[in-house]
């Protein structure tokens, strides 16, 4: 078993094979961002911030506080094991979002889950393809790193209504930040002729807890 590990491992040496695993985070772990949300022609810049507050073994529980126009609100988000938003606010992802999924290689993939608006019931389905690029070197506020870009193209599909918009999202995961360090998210209108909503954001500080 040991030897067939070796020859596996050299041959990735070889081949330039890159595939990374995901950073444990730890409680205190932080990521600031500077972002802004155009929704309906109005835009909203804000300041983010995630930090987690407790680790449990397939969980990942984090404070996301909110700045902008001299306010400041507050929100709880948990994560699964591989970085997936499974509930943010009013809205929960069953099983998760299924953005990442670690280790991290090149490819594509197809996913569908739903979206649960809690206080109302809403029941969205969406489905589409989630590809992964190899990595490349990204430059932020925070500095210039080496990411994979994370890239979703899918739909938003109401059930009930009997309508569908089309979105994508893009991230970019810094194995040295355990944590995306770039994030662009573009839904268009039901009539796919024109962005209903876009959201950008790029991490500008980040503090990480003793290993």
């Amino acid at each position: 078993m040991m030897l067939k590990r070796f020859v596996l491992f050299s041959v990735l040496l070889i081949t330039g094979y890159q595939a990374h695993a995901q950073m444990p985070l730890a409680a205190g772990d932080r990521w600031t961002f500077d972002a802004t949300n155009e929704y309906q022609g109005k835009v909203v810049t804000s300041e983010i911030t995630r930090q987690v507050t407790q680790t449990e073994p397939e969980l990942i529980r984090l404070e996301v506080i909110t700045k902008s126009s001299g306010t400041e609100t507050k929100m709880a988000e948990s994560r699964d094991g591989n970085l997936n938003i499974v509930e943010s606010g009013k809205l929960r992802y069953i099983p998760n979002l299924g953005l990442f999924q670690f280790p991290l290689t090149a490819g594509k993939r197809e996913f569908a889950i739903e979206r649960l608006q809690i206080e109302s019931g809403r029941m969205i389905k969406m489905e589409g393809t989630v590809e992964v690029f190899p990595m490349q070197k990204t430059s932020v506020p925070a500095g210039e790193f080496d990411t994979f870009e994370i890239v979703a193209n899918g739909r938003f599909i109401d059930p009930k209504a009997n309508t569908s918009s089309r979105y994508q999202t893009r991230a970019w995961y810094a194995p040295k930040v355990g944590f995306f360090v770039k994030q662009e998210n573009l839904e268009r209108n039901n009539q796919d002729t024109a962005n209903f909503s876009q959201y950008k954001a790029e991490l500008k500080s980040f503090e990480l807890q003793p290993r």
